[in-house]
């Protein structure tokens, strides 16, 4: 039992060694995927204030009031769940060579400015 757990690890560990090293041929990387997934479980919750205002500035105040509020609550959500997805399944190459699963990779990237 213990020969195999070791064994694992080893393997795990040769995965995620490789998969960090061969950055060049993939899209992403574990290593990035992990950044990412951490990321966004920590700061998914920054997706309800902005929602709010993002909605405010194209709808306005009574827009941003009910569907801003619902959008903002659900995009934290969705963002923070799966964050912690990508946290745990960082050397599993899903979706296709590590890509993100939601637009803009990170909450606060610079897309969003």
């Amino acid at each position: 039992m213990k020969k195999a757990f070791r064994l694992l690890v080893v393997v795990l560990l040769l995965t995620f060694i490789a998969g960090s090293f061969a950055e060049n041929s993939f899209a992403q990387s574990p290593v990035r995927k992990l950044g990412r997934g951490l990321a966004n479980t920590f700061f998914g919750f920054l997706e309800f204030p902005r929602n709010i205002v993002d909605v405010a500035e194209e709808d306005g105040a009574l827009a941003s009031i009910t569907y801003g509020f619902a959008k903002g609550l659900a995009m934290s959500f969705l963002r923070t769940g799966i964050g912690v997805y990508e946290t745990v399944t960082f050397l599993i190459p899903l979706p296709f060579r590590y890509e993100p699963i939601l637009e803009p990779e990170f909450m606060m990237g610079e897309e969003n400015y």
